[in-house]
This record gives structure tokens, sequence and C-alpha cells, in this order.
């Protein structure tokens, strides 16, 4: 924590704060103690209160330095910043609340693991009041070859910019907007990238009327899925070996079906598991069903939810629609496959 309240109730910083005199927490107004060292800047921490509903000790030295350094950004722009703001009515306390030109937004810089659960309570705490908010991701939610749910949870959509999530760099002290998110199996996640060290230039970036289109895989990506599908069927484990054995009960083999699975170009970044998974699912189904595709559509749909991650702060179902569309298309150019 870096504010807290003296003995009159007034708020005061970390930074001027005394050892040897009483500070207490805003939210639940237990004691805290004063921390300072050679790692981290000093902070306020409980003493021994840890049921404190905006209690949030443990906080890294890159989440203590983060939250001044945004705050300073902020303010060099004429935006007045209150760091760790105590909301009473959501018992919430952001990072930073910012008022500008008579409108409230919040920053939450988050540098720990976060359950999907407490993420969606807060937004929908902000949303409540009609607080605009924005998650920032240090380090430990850094993009690496794939998404994992401690990500996925954080990404976003806007028309103009497709799938994205931001970051703030303490090293660098740079703001990163990582946007037109995309999948594919076997491979790792593409994007494109905005960096700056100004607040309002990565808000004026994200409201260009960007036209992103999805990117198409070259051939060595498509001879690498190839190579690492076919691989898998080799070795056949866990939900490949559950597929093959479905398929053979048809009399097919499912690695002679990847012309169905292995994708033209990347898609939305929606999928905690392969997409081939339930698009193997969704292809027996057309097939026993002679390609009656119109009969399976709820199927369809059903199959991608329940391989999606769960994106809190974006609304599935319009994008698992168009992902079925697209798997629809291309089941009806190989139609001769369901002349059964």
């Amino acid at each position: 924590m870096l504010q807290a309240c003296n003995l009159d109730g007034e708020p005061i910083a970390a930074y001027q704060a005394e050892s040897g005199e009483s500070y207490y927490c805003p939210a639940c107004h237990a004691e805290l103690i004063l921390k300072s060292g050679a790692h981290k800047i000093t902070h306020f921490a409980h003493r021994n209160n840890p049921e404190c509903a905006a209690h949030s000790e443990g906080e890294t030295s890159e989440h203590l330095t983060g939250k001044l350094q945004l705050a300073q950004l902020l303010k060099v722009q004429g935006k007045t910043v209150i760091v760790e703001y105590y909301i009473e009515v959501l018992k919430q306390r952001p990072d930073l609340f910012v008022r500008h030109q008579q409108q409230n937004f919040v920053l939450e810089f988050q540098c720990a693991p976060l359950s999907v659960e407490k993420m969606k309570q807060r937004s929908e705490g902000y949303r409540r009041l009609g607080i605009a908010f924005l998650w920032i991701l240090g380090e430990r939610h850094r993009l690496q070859r794939g998404i994992t749910q401690q990500i996925a949870q954080f990404i976003r959509w806007l028309p103009n910019l497709g799938f994205y999530l931001v970051y703030y760099s303490v090293k660098r002290k740079k703001l990163e907007l990582y946007y037109h998110l995309e999948q594919a199996d076997y491979l790792p996640v593409a994007s494109l990238s905005f960096t700056t060290a100004n607040f309002q230039e990565l808000i004026t970036f994200m409201k260009k009327p960007l036209r992103l289109v999805p990117q198409k895989l070259t051939s060595r990506q498509r001879s690498q899925q190839i190579l690492k599908f076919q691989r898998d069927c080799f070795y056949s484990q866990g939900k490949i070996r559950e597929l093959q054995q479905d398929w053979y009960q048809e009399g097919l083999v499912l690695q002679q079906l990847e012309f169905f699975f292995m994708q033209q170009s990347y898609s939305a970044p929606l999928y905690g598991v392969k997409q081939l998974y339930w698009k193997s699912k969704y292809l027996l189904a057309v097939y026993r069903e002679k390609g009656k595709l119109a009969k399976l559509h709820q199927l369809g749909i059903r199959l991608q939810q329940q391989s999606s991650f769960s994106l809190p702060l974006v609304k599935l179902e319009h994008v698992w629609e168009e992902q079925l569309v697209d798997f629809n298309g291309i089941l009806k150019k190989y139609h001769w496959f369901f002349r059964v």
C-alpha cells in the first residue's frame, strides 16, 4: 500500500510518512506498519488483518513502483490522479483513480496472479458505477508463445484493434499495446504492437480507424502444423487418442482428415485447447448426419464454448458464430466427403 490515514483520518503517502507514527488502513481502519528497504520503495502493510476487503499484501517491487510511475505519466498530462483511492460502496481500492474533464476512470496494474472470479467481480463493480476501467498487465502476464487463462481473462476487443492487451514495463517506463491478437494450432500467438511513454498517445492510437484482416499462414507455418499434427497422431495420447477412436468407429483415420483442421489463416484467440478438437467433434456429427449443417448449429456453438478460455471482458457469442460460419464454409467445399 502506498496510501494510509493518520490519527486524524487524513490521507498520507508512504514517502511522506515518518517511522514511529501511527497509520491506519483507509478501508478496514486496522493499524498499518511502515516498511522500507533496498529492494522495495517505502510502503505500508497491514500488521495483522489479512481479511481486509481491500487487502493486497505481498506487493512486488514492480507493482509498487509501477503504480507511482503510471500516476506520474498521467499527472504530467494534466490529469488528477489518486493512488489507491478507496471506493467505499465497492469495498475496492483501484491502483489509480483518475479524474479528467468531469470523467472518472480507474487503472489496475496487475502484476500478481488473479482468479477469474475476482477479476470479474472488480470489473463488474466499476461497470455498475459507470466508471471506465483498464487492466494494465505486468511482466508475470507477458505473452510468450501461447495464451494462458491468466492472460486471456484480461483480453478486450475493439472493432479497430481486434483482441488486445495493455502492458506496462517498469524497467523501460513504457506502455505497450498488443493488438490484433490471433492464434492457430501448433503455432505461437500472433500480434501487432505499439509502444509509447505517453498515455495520451496510447489512447489516440487506440482510436485510430485501423483495418485489420486475419493473418494468412505461410507455407512453412502450414507445414509445421501438419508435421506436429501427424506427430500427435503417431503418439496417440490424450484428446488426440479420443478423437482417433471416434473416427475409427466410422472406419476413418483422423490423420487423413488434416485438410479439414489445418487453418489457412490465424483466427480469434479464444481457445484454451487446440481448435482441431472442437472441429473434429463437430465434423464427426456432420458426417453422421450426412452433411446436414443446419441441424447442428447449437452443437457447433456449444463445442466452442467448452473449448474457450473465460474472457469476462468480451462477448464471445458473435465470435463463435463467425468461427462456425467459416468452418461450415470449409465443409461445403468438401461436400463429397459426406456422401455416405
